[in-house]
């Protein structure tokens, strides 16, 4: 590199040294280092400070000398105290930074001044893509591009400059961009290991021959960074003999018997446990294996292997990738939320296997699930997609683990279902033909007194006494009423919640409806059959209806009065229960018949009615299953409204993952076309030059009569800024209204972006040279050719950036959440089998 002092000496005067007699000691020093004679060379430049401790030429001379002898710390110590003097100098702050660097010290504050520098503009851009390979090296590729961004027209258009970016990309994920950065690169040079490192990796996934080439290339070159991806290769390699030749050449380099190679081989053999334990032992030896020991833990899912690699990054200063670091906190986090925050930072296979195993804890078989949490977790992820509607849902099943089991009385139309709910209270309290109700779902539930409540639509709800239920109902208009809850102080209501349905096979269709309501907030389902003509066609169809939403499903034969005999009861409930057999129809208690009519009679004091009813039968299933199997029952079907709901949200969740991708893929589409509209561009400068030349004598001449009547006022401050002004909107809008069709964009996402970019620039350029553009002159006409010749730079410039902005999509947590949650209440919607009434919110 130049010495500063030939650098700068053309550019700071030697007043100070001719002032004070010490010219004389700067040609010596000066003729020293030509004469390579750096010591002689620094006792001069001592001898300049010692009389003027600020000079910069003694600065610049002392640092010059300092280096060549390689004495980095003096050489830091002058350019510290020269870039004090020198602030704006970009070259003295990069020489800095290289200074630092040499001696151990952290450069980046200097090269990030450097690169804020103005001069020169070469050793600016220079600090940027140093800055660049830093950020690579510590990856952030993104932050690397942004570094990439501010370099200047010429270094940007550069091969350096399209390196780094290749490369940026390529750690981001992003091949395609990767590959379309790299096509300004040619085939690198022989000696080139950097470039020949990035074919390597390009080719990885594509050619695999051409690719195992590259890759022994830069080994051979011992390129920096190489032997990672080249090992990654190598372990995914399935080529038998090009496993061998990359073993032939570990021989040569000696690398063979390293635990990182016999990893790599060991994991192209198909040996991944061997693989594991080569990295393991290198990781205690060796902090460069740690991250590759650790990858691996995650890869085979061994959570002692990953706690191991973890503690050695901790001994070492090693820093892990952060999903590792995430997975490796949740697996000793106790606590299940905290460990489900620790995996929002990590994803691939072995992270949503722990969320569902985590989630899985809330849902013990032989216990309640672990509501709070649960819901707390839904409407999580709920608040996190916007899905305000579903806190509705949730709020009902956190109602629901406080109210008694509810239980939906189903069936066709004249099933019997009123008398059925009479009779299994005790006395008449169901409404029965009373035909408004039909269309609506009738509630019983307890109170200390007897009334029924109506609501109904747009006007006040109505309490009557039971008595008075039948001939209010027949006041009503049928559509006005919305519900009717029938209250009793009867010892069952405490522990069961009836709802009685209109009949399936009713003659409006909205009766069916309003039966199919009751299936989502029912417990169990009782359906009535008629026993003298026993489940139907259309009946099974809706007894599947029950059966997928998840509902515990209990069949009954009413009626059985008016069949003959016993056998043909017999025969009746044969006939149902090979039906429900072949549909692969499940219940919670095998069918019986009653007679409801009867069991009423008898309720009410009739033994013989009471005993031809069969109503025992009916008890005793009442007993086994709505009473002793309340909890589990109400557990069971709580917990798959909970799965459905997050089903539910992880289809909005897949749903907002797919609007981002389709955006990634316009996105690129908008970056393909702009990188072709710069290219046209550039190939086709002349007539864009000539197109924009025209744009700006046209508006110079508006330009012209509209400040001419301030020209006699150009001196004052408030007359420049109005001109300046006017010429931004004169100037700078028809130009880069032209600059924008020039570029021939068919998509307006693609002219937005590059209008975002160019915009300021043009604004900028035209205010900084319009006081000589609105002069005429051989100085007007030098201008106008330069402010073209940097405007076409700049579309393309623009243009080019705008395609290089990279929109990234990472799956959001929320997503994995959904998905682990659903899963998990998937698998334990239908297990527990021994939940205690008392284990509720």
């Amino acid at each position: 590199m130049a010495r500063l002092s030939d650098q700068l000496g053309d550019w700071l005067a030697r007043v100070e040294l001719l002032a004070r007699g010490a010219e004389g000691e700067r040609q010596e020093a000066v003729e020293a280092l030509a004469l390579d004679r750096p010591w002689e060379a620094r006792d001069r430049a001592r001898a300049i400070l010692d009389e003027m401790p600020h000079s910069r030429v003694g600065l610049m001379l002392w640092a010059d000398a300092a280096e060549a002898m390689l004495l980095d710390a003096e050489v830091v110590e002058a350019l510290s105290a020269l870039a004090e003097l020198l602030p704006f100098r970009a070259d003295v702050w990069l020489r800095l930074a290289e200074a630092e660097r040499r001696s151990g010290r952290d450069p980046r504050a200097s090269l990030e001044r450097a690169a804020r520098a103005e001069e020169p503009p070469d050793a600016a851009d220079r600090a940027r893509l140093l800055l660049a390979d830093r950020d690579l090296a510590h990856g952030d590729p993104a932050r690397a591009e942004r570094w990439l961004d501010q370099l200047g027209i010429v270094a940007r258009q550069g091969p350096d400059a399209a390196l780094r970016r290749a490369e940026a990309r390529l750690d981001a994920g992003d091949a395609g961009g990767a590959r379309q950065a790299a096509k300004r690169l040619g085939l690198p040079g022989a000696m080139d290991g950097r470039a020949w490192l990035l074919r390597a990796r390009l080719l990885a996934d594509v050619d695999p021959e051409g690719a195992e080439a590259a890759f022994r290339r830069v080994l051979l070159l011992e390129a920096p960074g190489a032997e990672a991806p080249a090992l990654d290769f190598i372990a995914g390699c399935r080529d038998a003999d090009c496993v061998a030749r990359f073993r032939a050449l570990a021989e040569d380099l000696g690398r063979a018997t390293s635990p990182e190679w016999r990893a790599a081989f060991a994991s192209a053999e198909g040996r991944p446990e061997a693989a594991l334990a080569a990295l393991a032992e290198g990781a205690d030896k060796d902090p460069s294996v740690v991250v590759r020991f650790a990858l691996r833990a995650v890869e085979l899912r061994d959570g002692a292997a990953l706690a191991r690699a973890v503690e050695l990054a901790q001994q070492q200063g090693v820093e892990l990738p952060v999903a590792a670091v995430a997975l490796a906190r949740a697996l000793r986090e106790p606590d299940v939320s905290a460990a489900l925050s620790e995996l929002d930072a990590a994803d691939g296979d072995w992270a949503d296997a722990l969320r569902t195993e985590l989630y899985c804890r809330w849902l013990p078989e032989d216990a309640a699930a672990e509501w709070r949490s649960l819901l707390e977790e839904l409407g999580g992820v709920a608040r996190a997609l916007g899905a305000l509607d579903t806190f509705f849902d949730l709020e009902a099943i956190a109602v629901d683990l406080e109210r008694p089991l509810r239980v939906a009385i189903v069936g066709e139309f004249n099933a019997g279902k009123s008398s059925f709910i009479n009779a299994l209270l005790g006395e008449q309290v169901a409404p029965v033909g009373i035909l408004p109700t039909t269309a609506t779902l009738n509630r019983l539930a307890w109170a200390p007194d007897r009334f029924a409540r109506i609501e109904r639509h747009d006007a006040p709800d109505r309490m009557v006494p039971h008595a008075a239920l039948g001939d209010t109902l027949k006041t009503l208009e049928p559509e006005s009423v919305l519900r009717v809850t029938i209250f009793a102080p009867l010892e069952l209501l405490k522990r069961v919640e009836l709802i009685d349905t209109p009949g399936f096979n009713a003659p409006e269709a909205a009766h069916a409806e309003t039966a199919r309501a009751a299936f989502q907030e029912a417990h169990v389902a009782v359906w009535l059959l008629d026993a003298a003509q026993p489940l139907k066609d259309s009946e099974r169809l809706r007894l599947d209806e029950i059966a997928a939403l998840g509902v515990p499903l209990l069949v009954l034969l009413n009626k059985r009065d008016r069949l003959a005999s016993d056998a043909d009861v017999e025969a009746a409930l044969a006939h149902v229960r090979a039906g429900l057999d072949g549909a692969g129809l499940a219940l919670e208690h095998p069918p019986c018949a009653l007679s409801a009519r009867l069991a009423l009679q008898g309720r009410a004091g009739d033994a013989a009615a009471l005993e031809g009813s069969h109503w025992h039968e009916v008890e005793a299933l009442v007993d086994a299953v709505l009473v002793e199997r309340e909890a589990p029952l109400r557990e069971r079907v709580l917990r798959g409204r909970a799965a459905r709901l997050s089903a539910r949200l992880a289809a909005e969740a897949e749903e907002h993952v797919e609007r981002a991708r389709v955006e990634r893929e316009r996105h690129a589409e908008q970056s393909r076309a702009l990188a072709d509209a710069a290219a046209r561009l550039r190939s086709d400068r002349a007539r864009v030059a000539a197109e924009l030349e025209a744009v700006l004598e046209a508006a110079l001449k508006t330009l012209a009569e509209d400040v001419s009547p301030v020209h006699g006022t150009e001196g004052e401050r408030s007359a420049r800024r109005f001109v300046s002004q006017r010429a931004r909107n004169l100037l700078g809008t028809p130009i880069a209204a032209r600059a924008i069709e020039l570029l021939e964009l068919s998509d307006a996402g693609a002219r937005r972006r590059v209008e975002t970019r160019l915009a300021p620039v043009v604004s900028a350029l035209v205010a900084a040279i319009s006081p000589v553009l609105q002069h005429p002159g051989t100085e007007s006409a030098s201008a106008t050719e330069t402010l073209i010749d940097i405007m076409v730079d700049e579309i393309a410039g623009a243009a080019e950036a705008a395609a290089g902005a990279e929109v990234v999509i990472a799956t959001p947590p929320f997503l994995h959440r959904a998905r682990a949650l659903g899963k998990a209440l998937r698998l334990n919607a239908s297990r527990p089998t021994g939940v205690q009434p008392s284990a509720r919110i």
